[in-house]
């Protein structure tokens, strides 16, 4: 996740924020589904929110789908953000 945070564009975070700028601009999207594999199997909150975060400007459609290959991490409930999108966590990650 450092690479993402700090990494060099356009795999970085700031390059991530301006797609999702961009892709809201698509008003006639109908069904986003954004498929995410950091290669890790869990995320901590602080980088799950610059992951979901840039996704909230997506509402435009009319529905957005996250599927995230990493488990939910403890410190997740403890932040109590609820995201206006579906989120499927754990999917393809067998431990």
């Amino acid at each position: 996740m450092w690479e993402f945070v700090h990494g060099y564009p356009p795999y970085n975070a700031s390059c991530w924020s301006l797609m999702w700028l961009e892709i809201s601009k698509m008003r006639a999207l109908e069904l986003v589904r954004v498929d995410m594999v950091p290669g890790t199997t869990y995320v901590y909150a602080d980088y799950e929110h610059a992951l979901f975060a840039p996704l909230e400007s997506a509402q435009g459609s009319k529905e957005l789908e996250v599927y995230a290959s990493w488990s939910e991490h403890k410190d997740l409930h403890r932040q109590g953000k609820t995201w206006p999108f579906k989120i499927t966590r754990g999917m393809g990650m067998e431990i």
